[in-house]
Formats: C-alpha cells, structure tokens, sequence
C-alpha cells in the first residue's frame, strides 16, 4: 500500500477584486482595477479585433497600444476605420444623428452625405446611423431640383 500524499487546503482570500467604475463608448462599466494588456482589456469589453480601442486623453481619443492601469473614471470608446470620400478615417462607432455624423466627417454645408449600403450609396438627409467598421461614405452636391424660372 502507498501511503497517502496530503494536500494543503489551499488559502482562501476573503478579498474580491476592486471593481471600478470606467466611461465606455458613453455608458458607465463597472471592471475589475489593475493593469490590462489591450489584448486582455479588449477581451473585458468585448471589442471586436476589426475595431480599435481608444481612450479620451483631453479632448481627443488615442489608440491604446500599449498597457493601460484601470484605476477608475478612465474615458474608453470603441473606434472604427471608416472611408469618407475615398480616404480611410478613424472615428467612433456607434450611433449618430446625420448632423453629428455630418460634421463629424467635416461634409461641406451644402453637400449631400450618402453611405454604401448593399451595392450603392444611399443619401442621408434626416434620422439615425450605426457606424461600424469599413463603413463607406460619400459626399456629393445635390442632385436635381426645380430650376428657377423668370
């Protein structure tokens, strides 16, 4: 008969991690404090690989792209390359109003913003639009029209 091996019964901590309180694409999001690789702060939020992570450093969203320490009250949104007039942009995905949207991709005042959606653009004028990756967008002057008669 072999004698028995014993196992110590492992220690058990009483302490929960520190949740923390973080602002993530607009809404609070309650995660655990400490030190998150992108790879393990993106798996927390569930971000897509095809979307960027960005956090709000004074008025402007930067890539993170390296190691962030999550202490609480940090600003993190989700950000997509999206093309506008044949040129790639990193902006935020999400919902916008066609204003926001608009002047978020700096359309001319009197253009017409249009989306590729199923095999050609489609103006927006009024409403909402959910921004993702690889989105396509285009602005043009307006079409047709009554023409002025003297």
């Amino acid at each position: 008969m072999t004698p028995e091996t014993k196992v110590a019964p492992e220690a058990h901590s009483d302490q929960k991690p520190k949740l923390v309180t973080i602002t993530f694409d607009g809404k609070p999001k309650e995660i655990e404090a400490g030190t998150y690789t992108v790879e393990k702060l993106r798996n927390a939020l569930n971000v897509p690989h095809d979307e960027i992570l960005a956090e709000l450093i004074g008025d402007t969203y930067k890539t993170l792209l390296s190691p962030i320490d999550i202490k609480g009250g940090e600003v993190l949104a989700v950000m997509v390359e999206v093309t506008y007039n044949g040129n790639p942009l990193i902006i935020a995905a999400g919902k916008y109003t066609v204003e926001k949207l608009r002047e978020t991709l700096k359309v001319p005042a009197n253009d017409v913003l249009s989306q590729f959606i199923d095999g050609s653009f489609k103006d927006l004028t009024t409403g909402h639009v959910e921004v993702k990756a690889r989105d396509v967008f285009a602005s043009h002057v307006p079409q047709g029209g009554a023409a002025n008669a003297d």
